[in-house]
């Protein structure tokens, strides 16, 4: 008989992050530093064989980064194989909660391949590539609207210190802090 292999799965929101199991959905986390500090305590707890999450735009990112730091075997999947898996298990209802636990039933029923982590000079031509685009979005006189969540992270800090250098304050671009 097969031993029994646990296999989480994590719904990525922009601000949200939601755990379950195939069977049960397991806790509601902030996307923020310490939100994601709180995942990985609560997940090392039960340690599972492979952390499932979906691509999700890059808001996965710096959960996949946290769980590869914490040594766990974690699988980036694509979105629509899990919807198409949940629409053949007759799963129609789509909330967040429901969507992590059909992440973790397709990572138990497919056993993905767990993704390498990001290579150093891979992240850092990510930073400078994102950082690109602000400093040029921000000359065009852009207007950036950031949640409260988003704020917390060390990103922010470094685009304004951008800002302040670039001297744009003039150009036209502005910055707001909306907190939810």
């Amino acid at each position: 008989m097969k031993a029994q292999t646990s296999y989480l799965g994590i719904d990525v929101s922009k601000s949200k992050l939601h755990l379950a199991t195939a069977t049960q959905f397991v806790a509601e986390f902030d996307n923020s530093p310490t939100g994601r500090q709180t995942l990985l305590q609560h997940i090392a707890a039960s340690n599972p064989a492979l952390v499932a999450l979906e691509a999700s735009g890059g808001y996965e990112r710096p959960v996949c980064q946290a769980l590869h730091e914490a040594g766990l075997a974690v699988a980036v999947v694509q979105p629509g194989c899990v919807r198409y898996f949940a629409k053949s298990l007759k799963v129609l209802a789509k909330t967040d909660q429901i969507d992590a636990q059909m992440i973790a039933r397709f990572a138990a029923a497919t056993e993905p391949r767990a993704t390498a982590p990001d290579a150093e000079n891979t992240r850092k031509m990510r930073a400078l590539c994102e950082r690109r685009g602000a400093d040029v979005w921000l000359r065009e006189g852009g207007y950036l609207k950031v949640s409260a969540a988003a704020a917390q992270d060390a990103g922010l800090e470094r685009l304004l210190t951008a800002v302040r250098e670039l001297g744009v304050e003039d150009g036209g671009a502005r910055i707001e802090v909306v907190v939810h």
